[in-house]
């Protein structure tokens, strides 16, 4: 019995002797455990102050591209352009200077006689006569009731109109929505003769309206329109409709106020004016920034335009009956006139120079290409062969998503890359191509979307292209940038 006592304290004490041991192991290993996840920590929060740093840095270089790649090209203009004093500058020759006088000249004559005939509609009839004339088709009441109805009409077609052109700026290529937003202008342009005064043209309103709709699908899907230019479309559907309103309701100059009709014809004739200066200019420039620049003038010189015409239209207003004060009046519109017109000239001249240097240059091009066709890179294997094709000059011909052609002013990598990305960003605000929001992320950060290289493509002078990176690194062929910069030494 002794015995198996001892025998049991004896494993007792080992018992104890184990237990302490492996709590000072376990306490090891926890301390182990705890050690290592510090050190794993301290890790992860120095490769987290690397990473942003490492953005930071990028944010830093991107920044700086951007400050020193920003400033205009030579030929570029910025809004800003148009607040500062004119530019100095003496272009070879003034391509649009005579015609600019000619159109002004035209615009002042055919407004003077517009204008004229409109005094004297006012001055010389006898309003109390008519008035007796007509006093049995409409009582004043009447009149009052449908002109008010008139202008109601108007201004829920112009809501309507509104409304419309924000959800096509939504989702310009999404089909659904397009055909949800026609029915919603559709259901709209009914209401707004549902004023029982307006019940005799409701036919033709109909009619209007189903025209209207079918007129711009056809824009908006076969043209597709940016949102500049659908604004235009509705800014003149809405003077469309106005004026067949008037035609409709029989409407008549006896009981209008002679101020109304004046709007209306200064309204006419900024359109007459935008559409003749448009005529004038060329559309569409070689070079994408050329051809934005371009557009910002226009855009400028028909607001200038604009207001110098509604400064007439106020002056005409105080005094319609006094031909002196028409007389300053017409005088200083013409020097407005000429004042926004020149500028115009002075702005797009150096634009249209640039603008055609590079046209003879990329002719000048083709020739280039044609004497050293013999020497350019085949690939015999190429592993893509309808996403990449080799035309009659042996260069390689690139599927690509995207291309533009930059600015030669600026001809390195670094620069060309920035004013592709530019031009890109500036596609995407009207125009789908495909990619997927974190693609859309990337670019709108300042990076193009994983999988793509830019392609300076040696068929087109300037030509930079955004192609995937898997056709442009496994297939052979002869560089662009190296041939572009050869050709433009040779030229210098």
């Amino acid at each position: 019995m002794k015995e198996d006592t001892e025998k049991c304290k004896r494993n007792v004490e080992l018992l104890e002797q184990m237990l302490e041991i492996y709590s000072t192991q376990a306490k090891a290993s926890a301390d182990l455990v705890n050690q290592a996840w510090e050190g794993v920590k301290k890790r992860l929060h120095f490769y987290t102050d690397k990473h942003q740093e490492f953005i930071r840095r990028l944010k830093q270089a991107s920044d700086a591209i951007d400050n020193e790649y920003n400033f205009p090209t030579p030929g570029v203009l910025l809004e800003y352009d148009f607040e500062r004093p004119a530019i100095s500058y003496t272009p070879k020759k003034s391509v649009f200077n005579e015609c600019l006088k000619d159109l002004r000249e035209n615009f002042s004559t055919s407004l003077y006689a517009d204008l004229k005939d409109n005094i004297n509609a006012f001055s010389h009839r006898d309003r109390a006569t008519t008035s007796k004339e007509r006093e049995g088709d409409l009582t004043g009441a009447d009149k009052e009731s449908l002109t008010l109805a008139k202008k109601n009409c108007v201004k829920n077609f112009k809501k309507a109109l509104e409304g419309f052109t924000e959800k096509i700026k939504e989702a310009p290529n999404d089909l659904n929505a397009v055909n949800e937003a026609f029915n919603d202008l559709k259901t709209e342009l009914e209401r707004t003769t549902d004023d029982e005064h307006l019940k005799g043209l409701r036919e033709n309103f109909a009619s209007l309206c189903a025209d209207l709709c079918a007129d711009l699908k056809d824009k908006i899907h076969h043209n597709a329109l940016s949102n500049d230019e659908l604004e235009r479309v509705m800014a003149s559907k809405e003077r469309e409709l106005e004026k067949n309103l008037e035609d409709w309701m029989g409407a008549s100059s006896y009981d209008e106020n002679p101020n109304d009709k004046l709007d209306r014809m200064a309204i006419s004739k900024e359109k007459e004016l935008e559409k003749d200066l448009e005529d004038l200019m060329p559309s569409v420039l070689s070079v994408p920034s050329y051809n934005e620049s371009l557009t910002l003038a226009k855009k400028n010189c028909v607001k200038n335009c604009k207001k110098a015409l509604e400064g007439f239209t106020e002056k005409i207003k105080e005094a319609p009956n006094d031909s002196n004060a028409v007389n300053e009046a017409f005088d200083s519109l013409e020097t407005e006139l000429e004042r926004a017109t020149e500028n115009l000239s002075q702005k797009i001249d150096p634009i249209l120079e640039r603008n055609e240097n590079y046209t003879q240059k990329a002719l000048e091009y083709r020739e280039f290409l044609e004497s050293r066709k013999k020497g350019f890179i085949v690939d015999e294997q190429n592993p893509y062969p309808e996403e990449v094709r080799f035309n009659e000059w042996r260069l390689a011909e690139f599927d690509s998503v995207f291309s533009t052609i930059v600015p030669l002013e600026d001809l390195n990598k670094t620069a060309c890359a920035h004013h592709a990305l530019k031009a890109l960003q500036a596609a995407l605000k009207d125009n789908d191509l495909g990619f997927d929001a974190a693609e859309l992320e990337q670019i709108a950060k300042g990076f193009i979307p994983r999988g793509y290289l830019w392609h300076f493509d040696a068929n087109v002078l300037g030509n930079v292209a955004l192609v995937r990176e898997e056709l442009l690194l496994g297939v052979k062929h002869t560089k662009g940038y190296s041939l572009w910069t050869e050709f433009l030494q040779k030229q210098n």
